[in-house]
């Protein structure tokens, strides 16, 4: 992740909970691994804490994404991402407007 922080403009990390059957949103890494601005660790010190900024939270069930294929995981559905899998820029761009067509259908006057 820092490598990729250090070289880019961003990164956007997209969350699922395992086994939901949906992504559940998704953040822009703003701190390096080990850098969050955090004062205590909630994790005792399992991992390195980095801060984000959430950008969406709204559930995308993964029916919804099925004809999404990462070729930088050997062309799979998306829907089956697992931690830490790097996803191609147009791959990820579209999963991210999908959370935004959701939120524009479930909330028009808020989005």
């Amino acid at each position: 992740l820092n490598q990729a922080f250090r070289g880019s403009g961003a990164v956007i990390l997209i969350f699922s909970v395992n086994k939901s059957g949906a992504f559940q949103g998704f953040a822009r890494m703003r701190s390096m691994t080990g850098q969050a601005k955090a004062i205590t660790d909630p994790f005792n010190g399992f991992g390195q804490l980095f801060d984000v900024e959430w950008l969406r939270v709204i559930d995308v069930q993964a029916d919804n994404v099925s004809h999404l294929e990462n070729i930088l995981d050997n062309g799979r559905a998306v829907g089956f991402s697992r931690d830490g899998q790097e996803l191609t820029y147009c791959v990820g761009a579209e999963l991210c407007h999908l959370f935004d067509l959701r939120l524009f259908q479930t909330n028009p006057k808020t989005y």
